[in-house]
């Protein structure tokens, strides 16, 4: 007998049918919208050092400074280091200036060397005096730098009173050093959720938004308050942090419609962590009337392409709200914009638009069947069909979703665009345990409204046969060593192969009697020839039974 039956009576008892309704589907969108949000890993840096200024401009002449060599300038740190105190201000500058571009090198730049000569505390100390603003330049140039390193060199930076001495120069005469101070606190957010907390505490957040404003601004110095204001949006999303940070909420929407794309994509990352919370967090989002700016971004095929994936979770993450929240996005024109993304270039691009529309299918019944007159379910089937594991597991749960939420016209649809046989397929490549679940549970559904229609017309389940080819996938998924995968299957096969499953069954036990006979009798050979061996036309005696 086989194994499946053996536990037949026992899986009976704990096997379950799924509730299939619309509060099942926004469970599990909910539920899975909260993997998805841990599984995201952001393309954008938390921090960032000065790129590219191997030959630094001098502050103060313009002229290109020349070229550190590292291997020469690394024994000197400890020197340098007592020069930032000098009284003579010509040698504090050169120090200064050391530090700047000792610290600014693309590769390995000599922080911990740097910390352990006592650079810190001194450069810290030359940010106290405005009258030389072209040190106060480089020192805040290099404590930025060293705040862009470890967890640990950004705590010394913090020891040492810089956060402070930070906030006060974004109200500097120079537009140099006000761009410093901004990108040092920038690093200092980025770390983690607790210095996030404390650059607010300490009264940024009014400062950086007024470097907002283009007016005092330069471009750079623009970006780099664009980028600090998204990190002080980051991290956890707790009600707290909410209020503290809604001032910020109308220049990030104002940013959205920028001509820079630095600055643009910025701002849609701030928009994306603030989105990632509760209703409140979203419907802060929402007010904003950002929802077709969003959408726009998304549809624009060559331009902002980097703005592309950080808009998308924004959008994204509105739609996991509530049933009005999700009815302002696809008001917006997101549903088309989604299905269109499902045949990006990026992997990423196309995993978040599956995502998304996903939690579409799991809302009201007319936001679904915005998805299916887009044409998303058939570009979701093809996703589903062939691309990469993680996009296919989307895709999987987007008809998990539809086929829940939707009526019995909508089943019909997607069985006629060949869902059951796209399923099965991948149920044959070897999936992983979470889309084997899904796809069975979302064929489950499937077949249960074929029952249902079977026994209304008084016919057989229209269903049945074009997944009745795939029943040895269902049965050999027994052997997967996953509790979920075997309960899912074994209450399909229950449910809606009962009679088949039985048939084969019988048939097994009788080669398991046939087994027995044999070491009962020997080889089986009671007198008559071994059907192997006889020769043409000789007669063949069945074995005893």
């Amino acid at each position: 007998m086989s194994s499946f039956l053996r536990d037949k009576e026992e899986l009976r008892k704990k096997a379950f049918r799924s509730a299939h309704s619309a509060d099942d589907a926004r469970r599990k969108r909910e539920q899975h919208s909260i993997r998805i949000r841990r599984e995201k890993r952001d393309a954008h840096l938390a921090k960032r050092r000065h790129a590219g200024v191997a030959a630094p401009m001098d502050a103060a002449s313009g002229v290109p400074t020349k070229q550190i060599n590292l291997d020469e300038a690394r024994p000197m740190i400890p020197m340098k280091s007592m020069e930032l105190e000098s009284p003579d201000p010509v040698v504090r500058k050169d120090a200064a200036q050391f530090f700047r571009r000792v610290l600014s090198v693309d590769q390995d730049p000599p922080i911990d060397d740097c910390v352990a000569a006592g650079a810190v505390m001194r450069l810290v100390h030359l940010l106290d005096n405005p009258h030389f603003p072209s040190i106060q330049f480089d020192a805040a140039w290099a404590l930025t730098n060293i705040a862009s390193g470890t967890s640990e060199n950004t705590q010394v930076v913090l020891d040492a009173g810089a956060l402070q001495r930070f906030v006060m120069l974004l109200a500097s005469p120079s537009a140099e050093v006000r761009e410093q101070a901004v990108w040092g606190l920038g690093n200092i957010a980025g770390d983690c959720v607790a210095l996030r907390d404390r650059v607010l505490d300490a009264g940024a957040l009014p400062g950086v938004l007024q470097l907002l404003n283009s007016a005092v601004s330069n471009l750079s110095t623009l970006r780099n308050a664009a980028w600090t204001l998204s990190n002080l949006c980051r991290w956890d999303q707790s009600e707290a942090h909410l209020m503290r940070i809604l001032p910020a909420l109308p220049h990030i929407a104002q940013l959205l419609y920028h001509d820079d794309e630095d600055t643009l994509v910025d701002a849609c990352w701030a928009l994306s962590y603030l989105s990632d919370g509760n209703d409140k967090h979203i419907d802060a989002v929402v007010r904003l009337q950002v929802c077709e700016r969003l959408v726009t971004i998304l549809r624009m095929h060559h331009d902002y392409r980097r703005a592309k994936v950080p808009a998308l979770r924004s959008l994204g993450n509105i739609i996991t709200g509530s049933d009005d929240q999700t009815e302002v996005a696809t008001a917006a024109g997101a549903v088309p914009a989604l299905v269109a993304l499902l045949r990006d270039e990026k992997r990423l691009v196309r995993k978040e638009a599956a995502w998304a529309l996903s939690n579409v299918l799991a809302g009201t019944k007319h936001q679904l069947q915005l998805v299916f007159d887009h044409h998303g379910i058939q570009e979701l089937l093809a996703r589903l069909q062939e691309d990469h594991v993680q996009v296919q597991q989307e895709a999987a749960w987007a008809i998990s979703n539809a086929l829940l939420g939707g009526d019995d016209k909508h089943v019909d649809f997607l069985v006629q665009q060949r869902t059951i046989e796209i399923m099965c397929g991948v149920l044959q490549g070897k999936p992983t345990a979470g889309i084997i679940t899904v796809i069975v549970e979302a064929l489950d559904r499937i077949l249960e409204v074929g029952a249902t229609l079977a026994e209304m017309h008084g016919v057989v389940n229209p269903y049945r046969s074009r997944a009745e080819p795939f029943l040895q996938v269902f049965i050999d998924l027994q052997d997967l060593e996953n509790d979920k995968v075997y309960t899912a299957v074994a209450n399909l096969l229950n449910t809606h192969f009962d009679d088949m499953v039985a048939e084969d069954a019988n048939d097994d036990e009788d080669d398991d009697e046939d087994d027995e006979d044999d070491d009962l009798f020997g080889d089986g050979d009671m007198g008559g020839t071994d059907p192997s061996t006889a020769a043409p036309g000789q007669p063949q005696f069945s074995s005893f039974r």
